[in-house]
């Protein structure tokens, strides 16, 4: 999420942000400062979000809840929810997983790739280590119990990606090392799921670019046999 200058000095209170480099941006003669939330930093309690009352599409949440029931309970499995834009699509999504009792680990997919914008298994990285006291370090280690060690390499690059930093990286095929971040975070999304019953929403995943679509095949193929469904929102007849 990106705000603009005048933004970041009404929330800067509350939220936890990095400034990026200037953006040059169509219709405005010079670069302007741009910040990315980071996270919530406390601050007075924000009134709460009244949604309308969720209101027919009875057939969709009952296709949709039998399919969390199913894969939360035994083993895991995806399911696409697709649509045109301004269908619903998210507000059936959220519908369904409040029914459930689900809360869900999100990820947005973009057209577009601004400055500082994080590689989505960074994103859900960020989302896991920002629960808990210590290190990042010490809360993936948590999490993951005896396993951390088999995944450390993954975790560190995890970690380096979320910084922003390459200081300390060691020599290592960049698709290896990609493959090991995509290990350990699906490590840790099914220690997640052991302990606390979750779902994995991954939105607007037509905008996947290549890499991205490997990123999500990977993960549905590690993720089949574990309690973890997966949720992906999509439009029709739009490739990624």
């Amino acid at each position: 999420l990106l705000v603009s200058e005048a933004v970041q000095r009404r929330i800067r209170d509350r939220f936890e942000e990095g400034e990026l480099p200037p953006l040059a941006l169509k219709g405005k003669s010079e670069p302007i400062r741009a910040f990315r939330i980071v996270r919530y930093a406390g601050g007075p309690d924000l009134p709460a979000v009244q949604l309308s009352p969720f209101a027919g599409r009875e057939a969709e949440l009952a296709q949709l809840g039998s399919f969390l029931g199913r894969a939360g309970e035994t083993r895991g499995g995806a399911l696409v929810v697709a649509g045109e834009a301004g269908t619903g699509k998210s507000r059936l999504v959220a519908e369904g997983l409040q029914r459930a009792g689900l809360e869900a680990v999100t990820v947005a997919f973009s057209p577009i790739r601004l400055p500082g914008q994080r590689a989505p298994e960074v994103e859900i990285f960020d989302r896991f280590t920002a629960m808990g006291e210590g290190s990042v370090e010490d809360r993936a280690r948590s999490l993951l119990g005896d396993l951390f060690e088999g995944h450390r390499r993954g975790i560190e690059g995890l970690h380096r990606e979320l910084d922003g930093t390459t200081e300390g990286a060691p020599a290592e095929d960049p698709q290896a090392a990609r493959q090991n971040r995509w290990a350990a975070l699906s490590a840790l999304l099914q220690a997640s799921a052991a302990k606390q019953r979750r779902a994995l929403l991954l939105e607007d995943v037509h905008w996947a670019d290549e890499t991205g679509q490997e990123f999500i095949e990977f993960l549905m193929e590690a993720l089949a046999d574990r309690p973890l469904p997966i949720l992906m929102t999509t439009r029709p007849g739009i490739e990624g």
